[in-house]
């Protein structure tokens, strides 16, 4: 006998295969539609480390930061060169420090970077369970 599916009801389940979603995504997908949320922790974070309570991180309480988590992360700590880009990048308003406002922006980019990373992820690991299905689904 030809090869071909081993009856329609498979086939027609693999065409509505309902594709997985990971604990992260789902919760980088919630993030996303509850800024004000965010912003809260956002504002909460930004405190713990505005360490003179001026509102605005400069470049020092920035590589503070980066630093810290380049330790944690196991990652080689930024350059002064890249503090000034990074310091550039986030000061929306070239005031020399960076606000709330814009730390809620760069959290919110850090948020929307990882959920596209997880999707990514996701949308492979789909692919690679709907191949398998249809491997094995497919009879000899």
């Amino acid at each position: 006998m030809g090869k071909g599916y081993q009856n329609v009801s498979d086939k027609e389940a693999m065409d509505q295969f309902p594709f997985l979603r990971s604990n992260l995504l789902q919760n980088l997908l919630v993030c996303m539609h509850l800024k004000e949320n965010i912003k809260v922790i956002s504002d909460l974070a930004f405190d713990a480390v505005d360490d003179d309570g001026s509102g605005g991180l400069d470049q020092k309480e920035i590589a503070e930061i980066m630093r810290e988590v380049a330790i944690k992360m196991d990652l080689t700590p930024p350059t002064e060169e890249d503090l000034s880009a990074i310091l550039a990048e986030l000061d929306e308003d070239f005031d020399g420090v960076v606000d709330k406002n814009e730390f809620l922006n760069l959290i919110m980019l850090v948020i929307s970077k990882m959920l596209e990373s997880e999707e990514e992820l996701q949308e492979k690991v789909n692919e690679d369970i709907k191949s398998q299905l249809k491997k094995d689904l497919y009879i000899d």
